[in-house]
């Protein structure tokens, strides 16, 4: 993780543009209560009765026992409001699945990011996930590029060689490969497609010298074809498998989605094409897609894979891959002293592995 914070001590730069005539020595009230409006997103924020933890909570909890400064927690319903909590100043601290960005910066101070996390897809596990959901989409693998190139190639080669055989029997067989083009291709080209299948009906043999010498070759050529094809209808089945219908942002086009309203996401779906639906908590675009309302959900990739593993394990599945890597960090009222402080402590808990510990705790070695 030492890398993780290394790549944000830039991003820091950025986040305290407004407190650069300001200096950082400048202290903040330690005797008062701080007021720190969350937004719960399991597993940054759960709240469970009048009880917080998560992610987010035991790292700020940290902070705060280092500050040596007492707090509380209120709710609000959205991600966008903590912004407005801070900027009003009826918060003198906002988090909860906060992404930094530029407006976001404009507004108000940030601490340095906490986390980084990219956006991922969510879909329904389909109950016909295996041999039945392939042979459902049969018609779109036999007709897929790889197949087609495959099997035009192998035609290709059985009507070349069907001209060949043709022309060194056509004198000397004429019962089994007729003088007449039209008609000795076509009996040649039966010939070359049982052989080069290993069928080998017997009924058309060549006889000169030459044509049993190409025959020889083509027999052994007819394996390595043969295997070739195999191979690719073998491989884009298993592909299909895997992969699935939805595999990229672009695989939703006119699909419906759904995300958390204000997410940053949002505008870069609609983009692309998809049909957006925003909710105000994941939860309920969870829903959403249980209930067949919704196609996926597109959401930060640590709350989507911590979803997926411990709360409704078996029902969904992420699928492609990361894309979008947003920053979190913690929304500051004009008080850059506290920021300068709390930068200073998420340093500190980095350095002597605390940071980490919580890290695992929550999302594994795996995930990071």
């Amino acid at each position: 993780m030492n890398s993780f914070f290394r790549r944000f001590l830039i991003i820091t730069l950025f986040c305290s543009i407004g407190a650069v005539s300001t200096t950082f020595s400048e202290e903040f009230d330690r005797n008062k209560t701080y007021k720190i409006a969350v937004k719960p997103l399991v597993p940054f924020i759960i709240k469970e009765g009048d009880t917080y933890s998560g992610f987010t909570i035991l790292l700020w909890n940290k902070i705060a026992e280092q500050l040596d400064v007492d707090f509380e927690y209120y709710d609000v319903k959205a991600t966008d409001q903590l912004i407005d909590e801070v900027v009003s100043r009826r918060a003198d601290l906002a988090f909860g699945g906060l992404v930094i960005s530029s407006d976001r910066v404009e507004k108000t101070f940030f601490s340095q990011p906490y986390f980084s996390s990219g956006q991922h897809i969510m879909i329904l596990r389909s109950k016909n996930d295996g041999l039945q959901s392939v042979t459902s989409n049969l018609s779109s693998i036999i007709f897929s590029p790889q197949i087609i190139e495959a099997l035009f190639f192998l035609v290709a080669l059985m009507f070349i060689s069907a001209n060949l055989v043709w022309f060194f029997e056509r004198k000397m067989n004429r019962d089994m490969f007729p003088h007449s083009y039209v008609s000795g291709v076509f009996e040649a080209f039966w010939w070359s497609a049982v052989t080069v299948t290993t069928v080998g009906y017997g009924d058309k043999t060549p006889k000169s010298r030459i044509g049993r010498g190409f025959a020889l070759i083509w027999m052994f050529t007819g394996i390595f074809l043969i295997s070739f094809f195999t191979a690719t209808v073998s491989s884009t089945l298993t592909l299909s498998k895997i992969k699935g219908d939805i595999n990229s942002v672009d695989d939703l086009a006119g699909k419906q989605v759904g995300t958390t309203r204000g997410s940053l996401i949002a505008p870069y779906l609609k983009r692309k094409g998809v049909r957006v639906f925003e909710y105000p908590n994941i939860e309920k675009a969870y829903l959403g897609v249980k209930k067949g309302l919704l196609t996926a959900v597109v959401y930060e990739s640590s709350v989507l894979k911590y979803f997926v593993t411990n709360i409704d394990n078996g029902r969904f599945k992420i699928v492609g891959n990361e894309f979008k890597n947003k920053y979190y960090g913690m929304a500051i009222g004009q008080n850059p002293g506290l920021q300068h402080h709390i930068n200073i402590e998420l340093l500190k808990l980095q350095e002597n592995g605390v940071y980490d510990r919580l890290y695992r705790l929550w999302f594994g070695d795996a995930a990071q």
